[in-house]
């Protein structure tokens, strides 16, 4: 964890995970779910968006959605207080993800994605 945090050190980023990957279907359930559980954003197909614009979006059913929510965004730095609203932030993406234990780190400056496949174990020997 400190070898992640080191190299995301500095960065404005985006911490996101995927929901749902080549979904066809309503993306107005999806959307309330989503909203259910106090997110806000989303990233569908790449695109960032508010969960209550999902309604603008066209849909047939050849169209398939790959569904990212976002969690936080922060700039992470050694401040205690900014690494665990980070650790908080993984934790929740990983109770919220799609099962694939993926958390996705945009860069906000750059738009590189950062994708890191991981553990629950992980944040449990954490020490704060």
């Amino acid at each position: 964890m400190v070898e992640l945090i080191d190299f995301l050190q500095g960065r404005r980023i985006s911490i996101l995970t995927p929901k749902l990957k080549s979904f066809s279907g309503d993306l107005k359930k999806v959307s309330q779910e989503i909203e259910d559980y106090g997110f806000f954003k989303l990233r569908i197909n790449g695109k960032m968006i508010d969960v209550d614009q999902i309604n603008t979006i066209k849909t047939n059913s050849n169209f398939v959605f790959d569904i990212d929510v976002v969690i936080d965004r922060l700039t992470l730095n050694k401040d205690n207080n900014i690494i665990s609203q980070f650790l908080k932030s993984l934790s929740i993406a990983l109770r919220h993800g799609d099962g694939s234990k993926i958390v996705v780190f945009l860069d906000f400056d750059t738009k590189e994605e950062f994708r890191f496949q991981m553990s629950e174990d992980i944040l449990k020997n954490i020490q704060l």
